[in-house]
Order: C-alpha cells, then sequence, then structure tokens
C-alpha cells in the first residue's frame, strides 16, 4: 500500500435510492394510459424540488416535466423487460 495515502481520510459512501417504480402492466393496456400503470414512484430529485419550494419556473411546467421523466422511467423499466422475455 502507497505510505502517502491516509486511510483516515477516505469514506465510504451508502448507497441511497434515487429512484423507486412500481407499476402493472395490465392496469393500463396502452401507452397513451401509461399513467394508470403507474403504482407508486418515488424520485429524490421530485422530492428534493418539493423541500425546496422556489422553483424558478412556473408550476405547470414543472409538473409536466415530472410526469414526462416518470413515463421515461416507467418505458425503459418496461423495455428493459421484454428484452430479458
Amino acid at each position: 500500500m502507497n505510505a502517502s495515502v491516509d486511510e483516515s481520510s477516505q469514506k465510504v459512501v451508502p448507497a441511497s435510492l434515487s429512484l423507486l417504480a412500481i407499476y402493472n402492466p395490465t392496469l393500463a393496456t396502452s401507452e397513451d394510459t401509461l399513467e394508470g400503470q403507474i403504482v407508486y414512484y418515488y424520485s429524490r430529485d421530485s422530492q428534493s424540488k418539493k423541500k425546496d419550494g422556489a422553483q424558478s419556473e412556473p408550476e405547470s411546467s414543472g409538473a409536466k416535466d415530472d410526469e414526462n421523466e416518470k413515463q421515461r422511467q416507467i418505458g425503459l423499466a418496461q423495455a428493459m423487460i421484454s428484452f430479458a422475455k
């Protein structure tokens, strides 16, 4: 081991959840009704925006961005499951 490395300065950063999405594809059958498939959705980014309270963009734009992000994440999960099958 290198003597110049100070072991006390190295920190272990614990894992943290940044996104959790639970969806059920049988709740809605088309991509137009993808929102109906979402059972539970948690995003650390959207939670931090809510805590800050001061958003520079209008509420409707921020809500639309959050909804688009949800749809992207659910779509990605569906694609990975489809690929695995």
